[in-house]
C-alpha cells in the first residue's frame, strides 16, 4: 500500500493512464488489507480500511462495495450511526450502482431503529424508486407511507401512496392506498380533493371495507351540511332545502348500511337515529312567524309538534337496529352500540334505562327492513301555516 501511494504521489498529473493503473492497484491493496482484518476479527479497523478505499481514491471501482462492506459492518459493531453515514456516502456517490439501493435500505431500518423514522421513510422512498424488485418497492413505498401517515405529513402521505398506485394500479391495496390518500386531504381541510378520492375509491373498491368507509364519509359529509341549513324566515324556502337535504343524507346512511361491513354499519344507524333527532329539534326550534296571535302561536307550535314527532320515532327505530345486530351477533359491542343504547335510554326510558351492559333488551325490530323504513313515508315539504 505504502509503496503504491508513494510511486503515485511522485507521478506527474499528466500521466493519466499511469496514475489510474497504480490508483487501481492501491484500491486494490487497501481493499485487500481490510479483508484480512475483517477476517482476523478486527472489525474496527476493516471498517476504517474499507473507507479509505474510497477517501484515497474515490473514482475506484471498488469504491461502492468498500462503502457497503464498512456499512455492514458498523452494523455489526453496534454503531448505527456511522453505518447511517457510509450507506447514504454511498447512496450519494454511486446513485446508479445496485448497492445504493440496497443502501438506502439498510440506512432507512437504521432510522427506524433510532426512532427517526421520516428520515428512514426518506429513504425507503429512493430505495423504491432505484429497485428493480417489484415486492420489494410496493412494501417500501407502503412503509414510507405509514411513517409520513403517522407523522401527519399529510403531503408526504399522499405522494408515497400516489407513487404506489402509479406503479402497481393493479394491486390489492390500491383502494386503501386511495383511502389513505383521502383521508390525508381530509386532514389537510382539502374537502374537495377529498371528496374526489373518496369516490375513486368506492369506483375501485367495490364492496371491501374501504370502499363502505367511503360511503360513510359521503354521508357524514352530507351530514354536515344539512346541519347548516336553519329553519328560519323565508321558513318555506328553507324548509323544502332542509327537506331534500334530508332525503340525500338519508339516502347516503342507507348505501353505507347495506355495505355489510359491520363497523360502517353500526356507525350508520347511530348516525340516521343522530339525523332524524336533528330534523325533529330543527322543527320544534324553527323561526316563527311574526305578527301572529298568542292562539295563532299556539296552533304553529302544536302543528310543528305534530310534524316532527314521527322524526322522534324514525329516530328510535335507527338506534334500535343497532340493538338488534348485538342480540343477532353476541360479542359486537363497540362505541355506536354504547351509543345507540344511551339515545334509547333518553328517548324511551321507560324500556331501555339500565345499570348493566348484559341486561337482555328484547327488540321486536327487524334490521333488513330498515332502509325500507327510512326512506318510507311522505317528507313535508312546509310546515302548515297557523291560522
Amino acid at each position: 500500500r505504502s509503496a503504491y501511494r508513494e510511486a503515485l504521489q511522485d507521478l506527474p498529473e499528466d500521466k493519466k493512464e499511469e496514475r489510474e493503473k497504480l490508483s487501481k492497484l492501491l484500491a486494490t491493496a487497501i481493499y485487500k488489507t481490510a479483508v484480512i482484518q475483517k477476517e482476523k476479527g478486527d472489525l474496527e479497523s476493516a471498517a476504517a480500511l474499507f473507507q479509505e478505499v474510497y477517501l484515497v481514491v474515490p473514482d475506484s471501482h471498488l469504491r461502492s462495495e468498500a462503502l457497503f462492506e464498512a456499512g455492514l459492518l458498523y452494523e455489526q459493531l453496534k454503531l448505527p450511526e456511522k453505518a447511517i453515514q457510509v450507506y447514504r456516502k454511498l447512496s450519494r456517490n454511486d446513485e446508479q450502482s445496485e448497492l445504493s439501493v440496497e443502501a438506502q435500505l439498510h440506512a432507512g431500518l437504521l432510522y427506524e431503529q433510532l426512532g427517526e423514522n421520516l428520515q428512514g421513510a426518506a429513504l425507503f422512498v429512493l430505495a423504491a424508486k432505484g429497485s428493480k424488485d417489484e415486492q420489494q418497492s410496493k412494501k417500501l413505498l407502503w412503509r414510507a407511507g405509514l411513517h409520513y401517515e403517522k407523522q401527519a405529513r399529510w403531503d408526504k402521505v399522499v405522494t408515497t401512496f400516489l407513487s404506489f398506485i402509479q406503479r402497481f394500479p393493479k394491486h390489492v391495496d390500491t383502494p386503501e392506498a386511495l383511502y389513505k390518500m383521502a383521508e390525508a386531504r381530509q386532514k389537510q381541510g382539502r374537502i374537495k380533493a377529498a371528496a374526489k378520492l373518496y369516490q375513486a375509491v368506492i369506483t375501485r373498491a367495490g364492496k371491501n371495507e374501504f370502499s363502505a368507509r367511503a360511503r360513510l364519509w359521503q354521508a357524514d359529509h352530507s351530514f354536515r351540511n344539512f346541519k347548516t341549513i336553519l329553519l328560519k324566515t323565508p321558513l318555506s324556502k328553507n324548509l323544502s332545502r332542509k327537506t331534500k337535504a334530508l332525503k340525500q343524507v338519508v339516502a347516503l346512511y342507507s348505501k353505507s348500511l347495506k355495505t355489510g361491513h359491520a363497523g360502517v354499519m353500526a356507525a350508520s344507524a347511530y348516525r340516521l337515529g343522530q339525523v332524524f333527532e336533528h330534523f325533529q329539534m330543527a322543527l320544534l326550534t324553527a323561526e316563527q312567524p311574526k305578527n301572529l296571535s298568542e292562539d295563532q302561536l299556539e296552533e304553529y307550535r302544536f302543528q310543528l309538534e305534530e310534524k316532527a314527532y314521527p322524526f322522534e320515532e324514525k329516530a328510535v327505530k335507527a338506534y334500535e337496529s343497532n340493538v338488534h345486530r348485538t342480540q343477532k351477533t353476541p360479542g359486537l359491542y363497540d362505541e355506536w352500540m354504547k351509543k345507540s343504547y344511551a339515545r334509547l335510554a333518553a328517548l324511551r326510558p321507560a324500556h331501555y334505562r339500565r345499570k348493566e351492559r348484559g341486561e337482555r333488551i328484547v327488540s321486536r325490530f327487524d334490521g333488513k327492513t330498515l332502509p325500507e323504513i327510512f326512506s318510507s313515508g311522505r317528507l313535508e315539504k312546509k310546515v302548515v301555516q297557523a291560522r
